[in-house]
């Protein structure tokens, strides 16, 4: 029996996590060692793949040090700048993240990573002894020895905590949120929201903006969606020392959105909250909202600037907070 066999017995086929008390089961009723387990579950978060433009499918599974397991598989928005699709490794170490954990041991990944991914994985604790198997060469290696000589935000700022391990920030309401109309977008306009249906919204958008990984900007953003069964899914901010393989909190969100078995499809209204110390920092409003128009998701979105009341002690990392 496969691995992907004994996923839909255990009622795990459509999961893109699987718990560390359910690895070992996993094994004794596939029959299979760890290195064949990791090889059906990559070929299985492939199947997860949104490919649209490359037909490419990536597949990845990384290891958190609770021993849970993390699917990721790449997504690309047709219509968009390539520059806005989510890697495979990517959207791996965003499940982590958004399952709030402190570290991870391990990826696995089906092909070798591009440099893009290798740069992001950057971020993480421990960065330079973190193991990764590229089951396309057979090869185990780490990221240090993929990325020699590289360039992180600890050069830049040396006592900057790593992603997941990065300390919440302090946020208000600067300003009542506006709407923002996304031009081009030829679908019914959603009905408005009622006041107290914002003001909830506002609480998980202000609470994914304070749990975002922003340590060179300092242009801390959240997104939440709200889907039609009135559930908020968010996504937070991820930074890269290089900038562009950043993670922008709506495709954190869409990660989270698929993680909880949602699409597009399911939403009803968005919620962009941002706020930073920097005068100079870069507003995210401008791709999210490029996102959002290409996909036909809604007709205008709700924008809320913040405040940054102070810098936070709070080391405690993402969780995440859709429900």
């Amino acid at each position: 029996m496969t691995v992907r066999h004994v996923l839909k017995t255990m009622g795990l086929q459509g999961s893109w996590r699987i718990a560390a008390s359910e690895v070992s089961t996993l094994m004794e009723l596939a029959k299979v060692d760890e290195k064949t387990l990791f090889a059906e579950l990559v070929e299985h978060a492939q199947s997860f793949s949104q490919a649209a433009i490359s037909n490419f499918n990536v597949g990845a599974v990384c290891v958190g040090i609770s021993g849970n397991l993390y699917l990721g598989a790449n997504i690309e928005f047709a219509g968009c700048p390539l520059a806005q699709a989510i890697h495979g490794e990517q959207c791996a170490v965003t499940n982590a993240f958004l399952a709030g954990e402190k570290a991870l041991k391990k990826i696995v990944i089906s092909a070798s990573p591009c440099g893009h991914c290798r740069q992001f994985m950057l971020e993480l604790p421990n960065a330079d002894d973190l193991e990764v198997t590229i089951l396309s060469q057979n090869n185990n290696t780490t990221l240090g020895a993929l990325i020699p000589n590289n360039f992180k935000t600890t050069l830049v700022i040396p006592d900057a905590k790593p992603l997941m391990q990065h300390p919440k920030q302090n946020l208000s309401v600067a300003s009542p949120p506006t709407l923002v109309t996304i031009d081009g977008v030829d679908i019914p306009t959603t009905s408005p929201l009622e006041a107290e249906d914002m003001e909830v919204m506002q609480v998980y958008a202000v609470l994914a903006a304070a749990t975002s990984y922003a340590p060179l900007t300092s242009c801390h953003s959240g997104v939440v969606l709200k889907t039609k069964d009135a559930k908020h899914v968010t996504g937070s901010v991820i930074e890269s020392a290089a900038f562009n393989p950043t993670m922008l909190p709506l495709q954190v969100a869409y990660v989270n959105l698929l993680i909880h078995g949602k699409s597009w499809d399911d939403v009803t209204h968005v919620l962009l909250a941002e706020g930073s110390s920097n005068p100079h920092s870069a507003s995210v409003l401008s791709p999210t909202t490029n996102i959002l128009k290409e996909s036909a998701v809604v007709s205008t979105i709700s924008y809320l600037k913040l405040d940054m009341i102070q810098d936070s002690n709070d080391d405690s990392n993402h969780v995440d907070a859709s429900q």
